[in-house]
């Protein structure tokens, strides 16, 4: 039997419990990207008037902001 005391163990247990963590953390952010859940420039909007950053996946050149509904044409949405 391997004798540990309290503080090694904890030390481990915490270890482990972020190193775990991190692993999931990057298989979900590599599966995201390669499953194109990741969304594109195009589809992030900026409204002008309440700074308010939303993705609209419609490929309109006029968007309604959700938060305050101004328009934002996609020649603003640029700058």
């Amino acid at each position: 039997m391997i004798k540990l005391d309290i503080s090694t163990f904890v030390s481990l247990h915490i270890l482990v419990s972020v190193i775990a963590v991190l692993i999931f953390w990057i298989f979900f952010e590599i599966r995201a990207k390669i499953n194109g859940i990741c969304p594109d420039d195009k589809y992030i909007w900026r409204c002008n008037i309440c700074l308010n950053i939303y993705v609209d996946s419609l490929s309109d050149d006029i968007s309604t902001c959700p938060n305050c509904g101004s328009y934002i044409t996609r020649e603003q949405n640029k700058k």
